[in-house]
């Protein structure tokens, strides 16, 4: 195998050749290399289909939060983001997952102090849903 030594100085030119020269090259093509890979990555996002909360779904949590004193506890502030024509999936407290299928998984209203007369049936619409937090609510007052 060559070492450096033999780069030293050229067998036919018998000049001095810098082994430090041979990694500027080097380097200029992995960074193109790294700059190609980079753009390719971004491309493949960029084609990814973006998958929205399924209109059941957003349906599902609109019906539990009507099913809320909208006058009590942190209503306003749990709901702020529960805006009907948006992605649902987007929401404070609602997670789908990832967003493979458009399904809710997880959904986080605890803590917000809300009151309801009782838990709405429209969280059993949710059938993906793996997380659910709804302490620190109040769910004996009458509306």
């Amino acid at each position: 195998y060559p070492t450096l030594d033999d780069f030293a100085m050229s067998s036919s030119t018998k000049r001095l050749v810098r082994p430090h020269h041979l990694a500027k090259p080097l380097l200029t093509m992995l960074h193109i290399l790294l700059q190609v890979q980079a753009i390719a990555a971004l491309a493949d996002d960029a084609t990814a289909p973006v998958i929205q909360c399924l209109p059941d779904q957003a349906s599902a949590l609109l019906r539990l939060k009507n099913s809320f004193n909208k006058t009590a506890g942190g209503y306003s502030t749990a709901f702020r983001s529960w805006i009907t024509s948006t992605d649902c999936c987007h929401w404070d407290g609602v997670d789908c997952g990832g967003g493979e299928d458009g399904r809710v998984t997880s959904l986080v209203l605890g803590g917000h102090n809300l009151q309801a007369g009782s838990i709405s049936p429209a969280l059993f619409r949710l059938t993906s849903l793996r997380y659910l937090d709804l302490s620190g609510n109040n769910f004996s007052m009458s509306q």
